[in-house]
């Protein structure tokens, strides 16, 4: 088992790319962006949200009475960080009208030409009821 000090440094570690990528998504947003540009860097958030909850897991079971006000605190920030980061990146893509998003397809022509693989781009709109 870790101890106390080795599970609050994984967790302002992970805390802390949580933050970056979160950084890294909202600044994208900013700019005409594809589906799949923003791919890679949902999916390592996704790993890391998991990555968190299951060091706070450890941390509650293991030391919930030895973690002090202070760390805390620091925990809740950073992920205020986030959520507000997270707010940021929802509101950019709703403005901007949502995402760019390709879509490989294959035609033929009149006489029955096959044309090879070309990419359309399609806009995807936001919901508006959507929460992501």
């Amino acid at each position: 088992m870790k101890s106390l000090e080795g599970y609050i440094e994984i967790m302002n570690q992970l805390l802390s790319e949580l933050t970056q990528v979160a950084t890294q998504l909202r600044d994208m947003s900013l700019q005409v962006i594809s589906e799949e540009d923003l791919a890679p860097l949902q999916k390592r958030q996704e790993e890391l949200l998991v990555e968190i909850e299951k060091n706070d897991r450890q941390l509650q079971q293991n030391f919930r009475h030895q973690l002090s006000g202070a760390v805390k605190e620091q925990f809740h920030n950073q992920l205020q960080t986030f959520q507000q980061l997270n707010q940021e990146l929802i509101q950019n893509l709703s403005t901007s009208h949502g995402l760019i998003q390709f879509e490989l397809q294959r035609s033929e022509d009149k006489e029955g030409q096959d044309f090879s693989g070309y990419t359309r781009l399609n806009k995807i709109s936001p919901s508006p009821d959507s929460t992501k």
